[in-house]
């Protein structure tokens, strides 16, 4: 019996019983990049981000929604009630809307669907663009009398001069908001797209149905607690403006 170690290295089990040609390709054959998930993930960061800046054009230019965009639409401002308390306190939105099935309008045996987002709210952001806009149209103008080095270098100054003033004057707002569902539905349900601008909260919901009794639930609540009168909301925090 020789025992002597041999200096062959054991097979791969899965390639086990291959011919050396076979192997040879197999192990030359590229394997899955890491960077695969990594690249997926980003693709789907822009995705989500350029529609975020979408949703905030719809809003801050309501021109561009569409009739069916408009129905889904609820709009609440920050002293709207659902239930026994404001929808908003301080940078936070608490938003539970009326205890009906999203997708069936049932009222029995409903499951809470809960979302949280974070977002960012920006002052006067038309404003903003507009001076952008405008600086870049100057530039335009007399881009025959700043030679081609100077004029790009113009635009490029503006848009990131631009984009600096619009992400100062902004900021965070924390969104929790609770859908009812029957069990059997609650899969089918994501989170709907939301927007903050100008203390209002604009939340696409997921069906025209929700949409007319959250809407019918906040102008109920409006007649019984009407909003103050603008001295009072002036006189609630100090007057930077």
């Amino acid at each position: 019996m020789n025992l002597e170690p041999s200096d062959e290295q054991p097979q791969p089990a899965h390639l086990a019983g291959t011919s050396p040609d076979d192997q040879a390709d197999a192990q030359a054959s590229p394997q899955p990049s890491a960077a695969r998930p990594r690249r997926r993930r980003f693709g789907q960061f822009v995705r989500s981000r350029l529609r975020q800046i979408w949703l905030n054009v719809q809003i801050w230019i309501p021109f561009l929604l569409n009739p069916f965009e408009r129905r889904r639409l609820l709009r609440l401002n920050e002293h709207d009630r659902l239930g026994d308390r404001e929808v908003r306190y301080d940078l936070d939105w608490t938003v539970e809307l009326p205890y009906v099935c999203w997708k069936t309008s049932q009222t029995r045996d409903l499951v809470p669907c809960v979302f949280e987002r974070r977002l960012r709210s920006f002052e006067r952001p038309l404003t903003i663009l507009g001076v952008m806009f405008l600086g870049l149209m100057v530039v335009s103008s007399l881009s025959c009398l700043l030679g081609p080095w100077l004029t790009p270098t113009l635009y490029g100054t503006i848009v990131l001069l631009g984009l600096t003033v619009l992400l100062i004057k902004s900021w965070r707002e924390n969104v929790r908001l609770t859908i009812w569902s029957r069990p059997e539905h609650v899969d089918e349900l994501s989170c709907p797209d939301m927007v903050v601008h100008c203390d209002h909260l604009y939340i696409h919901l997921p069906s025209t149905e929700l949409a007319r009794a959250a809407t019918a639930a906040v102008r109920q609540a409006r007649a019984l607690y009407p909003p103050p009168p603008p001295e009072s909301r002036s006189a609630m925090g100090p007057d930077i403006y």
